[in-house]
């Protein structure tokens, strides 16, 4: 796919996103904040694709979310803090506290 001038949030909508915050990071990798039903989470993308994201971990609010978003280091953090499940490992974080995860299978 030809990224060309085009920005990481317009090609998200063009993929169908919307209420989008996003964040390229220097390795042209990019994370977003999605809805769901329940849920708003951080989605992570190693690049641009349109089979979508790669990683997501879902948090108790929006705001929380677009906070982790914003304080994550990919250079020293390999996931976002303060998110409370991760649907693809089954860890769960009550309250989002490291210290309490365990897996919910």
């Amino acid at each position: 796919m030809e990224v060309g001038t085009q920005t990481a949030a317009e090609w998200l909508l063009e993929q169908g996103w919307d209420d989008i915050h996003v964040r390229e990071f220097p390795d042209r990798s990019l994370a977003w904040v999605a809805r769901f039903a329940f849920t708003h989470a951080i989605l992570f993308a190693h690049r641009r694709s349109p089979s979508g994201y790669e990683d997501r971990w879902c948090f108790e609010s929006r705001q929380l979310a677009i906070d982790a978003l914003k304080e994550w280091n990919r250079e020293t953090d390999a996931e976002p803090m303060g998110w409370h499940r991760h649907p693809d490992t089954g860890r769960r974080r009550p309250e989002g506290d490291p210290e309490k995860e365990y897996i919910n299978l």
